[in-house]
C-alpha cells in the first residue's frame, strides 16, 4: 500500500479512549496505525496485529517495546 495507511494496521491499547489515528515505532521505523481502545490501565499491554508488525520489522516471537504517538 506504499506510504498510506493500511487498514490492517492496527495497534488495541489503552493509551486512547477513542479510536483514533496514530503512528508506532520500533528501532526507527514508524508505521501508520489505527489505535483502538481497549480496558486496562495505560501501564497494560497492547495488542499489534500482524500486519503492523511485519510492517514495522518487529520480531514475533518476542515481545517488543514500540513506541505510540498520536
Amino acid at each position: 500500500v506504499g506510504s498510506e495507511m493500511c487498514i490492517r494496521d492496527r495497534l488495541k491499547t489503552p493509551l486512547v479512549k477513542t479510536r483514533a489515528k496514530g503512528n508506532v515505532s520500533y528501532k526507527g521505523k514508524t508505521v501508520g496505525a489505527d489505535l483502538i481502545p481497549i480496558l486496562g490501565p495505560a501501564t497494560a499491554g497492547s495488542r499489534a496485529s500482524l500486519n503492523l508488525m511485519q510492517a514495522l520489522g518487529a520480531p514475533l516471537t518476542e515481545l517488543p517495546e514500540v513506541t505510540v504517538s498520536r
